[in-house]
């Protein structure tokens, strides 16, 4: 799903839950995510990995660099 119009959180609040999810856009749009699979997960560390060592060596930058993870274990 992507949406070409412009949206307001509340609005986008609003919305029910969807598969995949629903992203609001700092442009105030929607687009749906992308679903993960390997490949993508696996470029994810190593981009995550070269921000943390910019930030480790540099101490006057500002900033955080996180992951977001999801797992299935035994089906759950």
């Amino acid at each position: 799903m992507t949406q070409t119009s412009k949206w307001t959180l509340e609005k986008f609040l609003e919305i029910p839950e969807q598969k995949p999810a629903l992203e609001f856009n700092p442009d105030q749009s929607i687009t749906q995510k992308m679903a993960p699979n390997f490949p993508h997960s696996e470029l994810q560390v190593h981009v995550a990995y070269l921000f943390r060592r910019y930030l480790d060596g540099h101490a006057d930058e500002h900033g955080h660099v996180v992951s977001e993870l999801r797992t299935t274990v035994g089906g759950a």
